[in-house]
């Protein structure tokens, strides 16, 4: 164990932990411009349909069902470019399946005989469905291009490394897990350090990732001891995730599990029982339970709201099984539609213009620590929304947050350009900083915590503004961390996190 220069505790890897990890194998990767490709031509065909006057109904349900297919496919190679099977743009294409896909199909069938969907009090015709629906995915194509092209600048860095860093000391890997636990629990206890909460929250689930990616004799354990800390590790990270009360975050407390099924081989045959398990403990507990507590109107902690909302959600079920399961299949499939929301904005901007940044304006004040301004508004932009839709009186009263998300948000301001350019900076960013901290699984903390930070944000992508101010502050997070990290022997790039990936030699 050595301590290096920046204050990292590291202990260095044996030869036999280097070799397991050098041996570490991806096939011949599919081309990102191949990928890109088949993206591009599954945009094209809602889109020609959509030019062409389709009924809006064509374009969400053709497109639907092409974009389910191609994003099935894109996010399948994309998981195989590295030795890694999990990265932010192979998760945004599977998650995206049912948002840009299934949910599309969904919402054909849902607004072909009324013509219109509902949002909130608001009535999205489907002329402005289909619209919105084009303008969401040309913010996809948009964010994927730009990604795949600072990867690629980028990838000769990382090939450059051919030996391997010395992993954080397990001190400090259950000391950074037990901390964001309890920002997790307790949330308010950290509020005033601000959206570095946000980033603190998920750093259990990067280290609880890397521990279960990786095999027992990596790390020189016992049996017994290895299979203790992954049990006691992933339930307390599913459960604090669960009473945190996000779905998504619910979710995905599920990954190191599911990670360790795909790397070990004789696990493997288990992964379609694993996903039928984990759809069944989506629309089953995590979100009828969730959803529930958040309509509580009881002041009650929010752990108590969890128990309350359990007990309902058992006599619903009790009631009519088949009822409530399709009422919670449609409510996935609504919710995920983000086009909705660009929808209503396709209507806004024709009725009164672009906003040229109005909405945007919380960029203004993000960056002030609240810890010197307490009273600091919000930076979140789903309570005003809903009230803007007509939900509540007022911001301050909303009981729900609505997205808006990015590329409905940057048409709102500044057209169909600004999606374009908009997205794909924010995929140059993800990009970015994807190949500073380099592919899974990780061995250092920092760049553990950095790695699923962008799995998370590249799906949660509320507004435009909320994604521009995370990637700021963990830009700010890496080159920090850059500048403290000694240089390391060999690695031509000036970047030092190379050395922080399990990195296999390319032959």
């Amino acid at each position: 164990m050595h301590l290096t220069n920046s204050g990292v505790v590291c202990e260095p890897l044996l030869p036999q932990q280097v070799q397991m990890l050098s041996q570490l194998q991806v096939q011949r990767p599919v081309s990102a411009i191949h990928l890109c490709s088949v993206h591009g031509a599954a945009v094209a065909v809602p889109a020609l349909l959509l030019f062409f006057g389709a009924p809006p109904w064509w374009t969400l349900g053709i497109g639907g069902f092409v974009i389910s297919l191609a994003y099935l496919y894109i996010g399948y190679s994309e998981s195989r470019r590295q030795q890694f099977w999990l990265s932010p743009l192979s998760f945004f294409f599977f998650w995206y399946v049912i948002g840009y896909g299934l949910s599309a199909i969904y919402a054909a069938t849902q607004a072909y005989d009324p013509g219109f969907l509902t949002l909130l009090e608001q009535a999205v015709p489907g002329e402005d469905l289909a619209a919105g629906y084009v303008i969401t995915l040309t913010g996809a194509l948009s964010l994927h291009l730009s990604y795949s092209a600072v990867r690629s600048l980028s990838s000769n860095a990382i090939r450059s490394r051919e030996d391997l860093a010395g992993r954080s000391d397990f001190r400090l890997w259950a000391f950074v897990f037990l901390l964001g636990i309890a920002a997790l629990l307790r949330p308010s206890l950290f509020a005033s350090i601000g959206t570095a909460r946000a980033i603190l929250q998920f750093a259990p689930f990067g280290i609880l990732l890397a521990f279960c990616s990786f095999p027992r004799q990596y790390f020189g354990l016992p049996g017994v001891l290895y299979r203790s800390l992954f049990v006691l590790g992933n339930a307390l990270l599913m459960f604090s995730a669960f009473i945190y009360g996000s779905k998504l975050t619910a979710m995905l407390s599920l990954l190191p599990i599911f990670s360790v099924v795909l790397h070990r081989p004789k696990l493997r045959k288990m992964l379609p029982l694993m996903l039928i398990a984990g759809a069944c403990l989506y629309f089953f507990v995590v979100a009828p339970i969730i959803m529930t507590a958040r309509r509580s109107t009881i002041d009650e902690s929010q752990s108590q709201k969890i128990q309350s909302a359990a007990g309902e959600t058992v006599a619903a079920f009790d009631e009519d099984l088949r009822f409530a399961l399709q009422e919670q299949v449609e409510h996935l499939l609504y919710r995920q539609f983000e086009s909705t929301s660009a929808g209503f904005i396709v209507g806004d901007v024709r009725e009164r213009g672009f906003r040229y940044g109005e909405t945007m304006q919380n960029l203004t004040y993000a960056f002030i620590p609240r810890i010197l301004w307490p009273e600091k508004p919000t930076v979140t932009r789903g309570s005003w929304f809903t009230a803007y839709l007509g939900g509540s009186a007022s911001e301050e009263e909303s009981q729900t947050s609505t997205g808006i998300y990015s590329a409905a948000e940057l048409y709102w301001n500044f057209g169909f350009a600004g999606v374009v350019l908009g997205m794909a900076l924010l995929g140059g960013v993800f990009a970015l900083l994807f190949t500073m901290v380099g592919a899974g699984p990780h061995q250092l903390v920092v760049p553990m915590i950095v790695f699923i930070n962008l799995v998370e944000r590249i799906v949660e992508q509320a507004s435009a503004s909320e994604v521009f101010v995370v990637l700021i502050y963990l830009l700010l997070f890496t080159f920090i961390y850059r500048y403290f990290s000694p240089p390391i022997e060999g690695v031509q790039s000036k970047f030092a996190f190379y050395a922080t990936t399990a990195v296999r030699k390319h032959r």
